[in-house]
């Protein structure tokens, strides 16, 4: 069960504690797994909680580059790497969400600096998965988009409506991360995209999924595989 697709599953934790009640919960059902998604360090009250590792505590990040100008009141990413390491210490699954990706002028430096302190800080063997996702907004968010700082590259409207980067740069984009991932974390954590086409995945990974059905497939292996070298 994913949470955190359009909210913070766990920013209000100090005031709505229903992660404390989800996460016991999870650890008693044998075919089932919680993903709570955030950008906050919000992790303490769950740390000592008996999980079983089903449930993976997964964070959003961005350079501070990105941070600085997306998400100002948020925790800072060091922040963050911090709290997922604290997760990885009680033995909980944790993920990696890099999304939205920015291209801003230095970006390449930005993610390599990125990368290098969460692979530095954590277990690349507890990492479940790792998302990576491109810049993406309705049209109508266009110019609020532009005065943040975010929206200044070329950006396109997409198949889906929303407006993104050309494909040549997103796949580009993808494809340097995803060499960089596997350089300094091994093939272990899972890799995929998110709203992205099959050519685009074929373009950044090598690969693309023939169905949802086998994504699914892939993290339920995943998963598997997880649990099996840790309980």
């Amino acid at each position: 069960m994913g949470t955190g697709e359009l909210g913070d599953s766990l920013a209000l934790e100090p005031l709505i504690p229903f992660s404390q009640r989800l996460v016991p919960f999870f650890a008693r059902l044998p075919n089932a797994i919680l993903e709570l998604k955030t950008k906050s360090c919000q992790v303490g009250a769950l740390l000592d909680l008996p999980h079983g590792g089903h449930t993976v505590i997964s964070f959003s990040l961005n350079p501070p580059l990105v941070a600085a100008r997306a998400e100002p009141l948020a925790p800072s990413p060091e922040e963050r790497v911090w709290a997922a390491r604290l997760c990885q210490e009680k033995g909980y699954p944790v993920g990696i969400h890099l999304d939205p990706l920015v291209m801003l002028e230095g970006w390449e430096e930005a993610y390599r600096g990125l990368l290098e302190r969460l692979f530095g800080s954590l277990d690349p063997g507890g990492i479940l998965w790792i998302s990576m996702g491109a810049l993406r907004y309705p049209r109508s968010m266009h110019p609020r988009m532009v005065e943040g700082g975010l929206g200044l590259g070329e950006m396109v409207p997409g198949l889906d409506g929303k407006m993104r980067y050309l494909r040549p740069l997103r796949s580009a984009m993808f494809r340097t991360l995803a060499r960089w991932i596997r350089e300094l974390a091994g093939p272990i954590p899972l890799l995929y995209l998110c709203m992205e086409s099959r050519e685009v995945w074929r373009e950044a990974l090598g690969f693309a999924p023939r169905s949802m059905a086998q994504l699914d497939q892939m993290f339920q292996e995943r998963v598997r595989g997880y649990w099996s070298s840790r309980y």
